[in-house]
């Protein structure tokens, strides 16, 4: 019979003095005498999806301290085998690990700390880990000896743009959970003090980040599958940002500048995996909403509104086609300081939200009611009890608006494809459109309780992944979630990106 021992974990903290050594004999060159072997497994400990705080949310701090560390925390478990070990007292057992960098030089003695198992802090790249083990039996003492070299390595991820990656509508804690409405969580370690964690916070909320979005959910999926690896999220994404406002041509916003926040939270460490989506608010998508229903005669009576004349029309659509010619360039100035700071961009295009199937490869669009009361919010006044977006208002978006947007995102990947630029363009939403599924039910999302990241046979057998506005209103406590991907939306748009990931990192 072949016995094993593994044990508890011990942790350094700020350990610095040396343990007396092991016996002056050499140890042996090997892992295997005398019919005991010695071994040792590691793992590096994780780094996102950790709620510090305990209190149920997944911390998101935004901090220098936290993405730039110099070092990381590497565990390693001592493992001995051999058919003699029931005879031997484990606690007479002796450990030595070392490492040759002079800097994380440390030497234990499993007498003294009591504990096998040690955490290195390491810097990222290849260290060799040597451990000694002196085993007492009956009259001799066998010494043995396991070097190893481990790569550290720690994925950087980091997600920007408007609310298709923030997480809109998709909180951690909903309205009804309590009747505040919670985003992104901060567990700061910035000495600055809490001063520092509150605004986080405060930024999260008027972003409205959440776990729940798609970068997010790949993130964990990331972290957890891979004990070799560990990762680094940050999301500096904000609902209603623009590309004008990201490549910074908008001087008036230099709040909204998401490049100016990384080059302070993660300033010289290479991103590797930059996620994006953008160009949505660049094409004014709400004022064509309200041209588009205003344009329905079935809601000229209960609005007051008047018909959009054919000049007006022109006039709108001419802006969109400015809009998009504009594009390009500022897509230009990203991908410019883009490869200065990440390896690989992926970026996201936008999915076709009112598509209930295909017709000989072709989207059919729904007729959606939006079954609401008036009130003073735009939406609120358009989508008033009984009305809706029609068929025909669908498709003219999806054709003048959303298929030449996703064009000019698909070009600019295309463009940039040698500055690492990765489209995420097989997400289909066909048949999970917003018309779609069952009405909700306050039960079908409880926040953080949802556990990200969403489990892949869930989101097949939900029909719908998108918000409707009557949910978002008692989610979030307003219309802003509205045609926006819900949790299973953001599941689906992760497992995108893993696809295009897996071909580069996790070969």
């Amino acid at each position: 019979m072949i016995f094993l021992l593994v044990f508890p974990f011990f942790t350094f903290g700020q350990i610095s003095k040396v343990f007396p050594d092991l016996p002056s004999t050499e140890p042996r060159v090997v892992h295997n005498y005398e019919g005991f072997s010695v071994d040792f497994d590691w793992k590096m400990a994780d780094r996102f999806g950790i709620d510090a705080n305990r209190n149920g949310l997944i911390d998101l701090p935004n901090t220098f301290q936290y993405a730039s560390p110099d070092k990381f925390v590497v565990q390693f478990t001592p493992i001995i085998t051999g058919a003699a070990l029931s005879q031997i007292n484990r606690f007479q057992i002796r450990y030595k690990w070392t490492t040759p960098e002079e800097s994380v030089s440390y030497v234990i003695d499993r007498i003294v700390i009591k504990s096998a198992n040690v955490a290195f802090s390491l810097p990222q790249g290849d260290h060799k880990i040597i451990l000694e083990v002196s085993i007492p039996y009956k009259e001799t003492t066998f010494n043995l000896k396991v070097e190893k070299t481990i790569t550290v390595k720690d994925y950087l991820i980091v997600a920007i743009g408007d609310s298709f990656s923030s997480g809109e509508g998709n909180p951690e804690i909903p309205k009804y959970n309590g009747g505040k409405v919670v985003w992104g969580d901060n567990v700061s370690s910035d000495p600055s003090g809490n001063n520092r964690a509150l605004q986080i916070i405060q930024d999260h909320q008027s972003a409205r980040r959440s776990t729940l979005c798609w970068s997010a959910q790949a993130a964990l999926e990331i972290e957890r599958s891979d004990p070799k690896t560990s990762v680094t999220y940050v999301n500096a994404a904000i609902s209603g940002a623009t590309l004008a406002e990201i490549a910074g041509y908008n001087s008036l916003n230099i709040d909204k500048n998401q490049i100016l926040q990384l080059f302070q939270i993660i300033p010289g460490r290479k991103i590797d995996a930059l996620t994006i989506s953008i160009g949505g608010n660049d094409l004014f998508f709400a004022d064509a909403i309200k041209s588009l229903v205003a344009n329905d005669v079935d809601l000229l009576g209960a609005l007051n509104y008047k018909p959009v004349s054919s000049q007006e029309q022109i006039i709108f659509d001419n802006n969109v086609k400015d809009a998009l010619k504009r594009l390009p360039a500022r897509f230009d100035t990203l991908a410019s300081v883009f490869s200065k700071i990440a390896e690989k961009v992926y970026i996201l295009e936008y999915p076709n939200l009112g598509c209930i199937d295909k017709d000989n490869n072709e989207p059919r669009f729904c007729e959606v009611a939006l079954d609401q009361s008036a009130g003073t919010s735009f939406f609120k006044k358009i989508f008033i009890k009984g009305e809706k977006i029609d068929q025909e208002e669908f498709k003219y978006s999806y054709n003048n608006i959303l298929q030449p947007l996703n064009q000019k995102i698909r070009d600019a990947a295309k463009k940039h494809e040698k500055h690492g630029w990765i489209c995420i363009d097989d997400v289909e939403y066909c048949g999970h459109g917003i018309c779609n599924g069952n009405r909700f039910n306050p039960s079908d999302y409880q926040g953080s309780k949802e556990s990200p990241p969403v489990s892949l046979n869930t989101i097949l057998g939900k029909g719908r992944w998108v918000r409707r506005y009557k949910e978002s209103n008692k989610i979030q406590g307003n219309e802003k979630g509205t045609m926006h991907p819900n949790h299973y939306g953001h599941r689906a748009i992760a497992e995108g990106f893993l696809r295009k990931w897996s071909a580069f990192h996790r070969k």
